[in-house]
């Protein structure tokens, strides 16, 4: 799940900053958008499923978490952790991804429409 979490922080960035790799404008949105998307969202299935499965102990001593018998106490300690690198690493990653890819499409389309190559 750690390496998942390397992938979405460090692939969007990457494919981004090639100027040699054509992707669609609104592809571009999404990638920019992705490491935010899937830390907050994930961490906020965490916390969902701390409050409505019948959890024991709190935020700092996860005890057994079970749904229909299985133990997924593992998820939601993910689900959890996951806000860290949501506040402090994918939003402003994401933000600054989606600004840049805003000012290059801005710019683009303002070349386009004079017709300067």
């Amino acid at each position: 799940m750690i390496a998942l979490l390397i992938i979405v922080l460090n692939l969007p960035p990457v494919l981004l900053a090639y100027r040699r790799v054509l992707l669609a404008w609104p592809t571009r949105y999404v990638l920019a958008a992705l490491p935010a998307a899937y830390t907050l969202t994930g961490w906020q299935l965490g916390r969902l499923a701390m409050t409505r499965f019948n959890c024991l102990g709190g935020v700092k001593n996860l005890h057994d978490y079970s749904m229909s018998g299985t133990d997924i106490t593992v998820l939601v300690g993910h689900g959890l952790f996951l806000m860290i690198p949501g506040i402090f690493v994918a939003a402003p990653l994401s933000t600054f991804l989606l600004l840049d890819t805003l000012c290059r499409h801005a710019s683009t389309s303002c070349i386009a429409a004079r017709g300067v190559q």
